[in-house]
């Protein structure tokens, strides 16, 4: 019976061959997590909100501090501390914070910016010459 059919049923396992084959490229993946929490729920919305201020990367971590103490001496030289500290970690490939910030100067010899940091050691001190 099957050498009877033979065309007839090679042209149904083909038909269903592309029918399949047509469906799995329409797959696409979901990087969403499973809603474990209610969607009314107040952190899960601070936590949209913040996904549509700062986007989504999956391999980004961002650490935010509040202080009026930032630009003392003892603090910032600790922050700076754990700035490197943070960049010592196995797997972190970059961090920016303020004692890696630089200020754009131009040089009027080549005509072009030059990056100079601006805490030049990635500490604080008072008695360096205040930026221009």
């Amino acid at each position: 019976m099957i050498l009877k059919w033979k065309y007839f049923l090679l042209s149904v396992v083909i038909l269903v061959t592309a029918f399949l084959g047509y469906h799995a490229s329409q797959v696409k993946l979901s990087y969403e997590f499973a809603r474990a929490i209610p969607t009314d729920n107040p952190k899960y919305l601070e936590y949209q909100e913040f996904r549509q201020k700062f986007g989504e990367d999956g391999n980004l971590m961002v650490i935010g501090i509040q202080s009026d103490k930032l630009f003392q001496q003892d603090f910032f030289n600790d922050y700076a501390a754990l700035v490197r500290n943070i960049r010592g970690v196995v797997g972190v490939e970059d961090v920016l914070g303020i004692p890696s910030a630089t200020n754009l100067r131009k040089d009027t010899a080549t005509e072009k910016l030059q990056a100079v940091p601006i805490f030049p050691e990635r500490t604080f001190d008072p008695n360096i010459e205040k930026i221009v």
